[in-house]
């Protein structure tokens, strides 16, 4: 018999591990100047208050991946508490990371010139990725208290919904 407290643990792993592995990836194709990486490793920065600049990049990433990685872990903690649906989740991951990626290079004039300025494809695509799971996480936490919010006011009667 399980405890009542415990619920599933799916998305506490998911978020920061996947987060993580872009980010990490990312490091080795990170655009111009680093900027990509930079809006890559959003969720790690504020970790640098606490270490620091160390006057070169990658002495920056284990401190900015660790911190964003716990970041995360909490998005995927209030993910799991509200029993977002793994479809759901997915799509929006899909969806948006896809999005991103090509409105990225199509505001070049060519994509030539979209690499020319960061580098590779796979930059783009890393920091899509990422980019695509910041959006994927706010959106379905946003939709699940919205539903939740619904269901207690009785404007949804029915308990079969987008979230668990």
């Amino acid at each position: 018999m399980k405890a009542a407290w415990i619920k599933p643990v799916f998305y506490i792993w998911l978020v920061p591990a996947a987060w993580a592995l872009c980010a990490l990836v990312s490091f080795q194709y990170p655009g111009d100047e680093y900027g990509l990486w930079a809006a890559n490793a959003l969720a790690g920065l504020w970790s640098l208050f606490l270490v620091g600049n160390s006057g070169s990049p990658s002495g920056l990433v284990l401190p900015i991946v660790l911190g964003g990685s716990l970041v995360m872990a909490i998005a995927g903690f209030i993910l799991d508490r509200l029993r977002v649906r793994c479809w759901l989740f997915a799509g929006l991951w899909a969806i948006s990371a896809a999005a991103l990626c090509v409105t990225t290079i199509l505001s070049y004039p060519s994509y030539q010139k979209a690499i020319s300025k960061n580098g590779s494809l796979a930059a783009y695509v890393l920091n899509s990725l990422n980019m695509g799971l910041y959006m994927a996480v706010l959106v379905s936490i946003a939709l699940a208290l919205i539903i939740l919010a619904a269901h207690r006011l009785g404007f949804i009667q029915t308990k079969k919904s987008i979230v668990g």
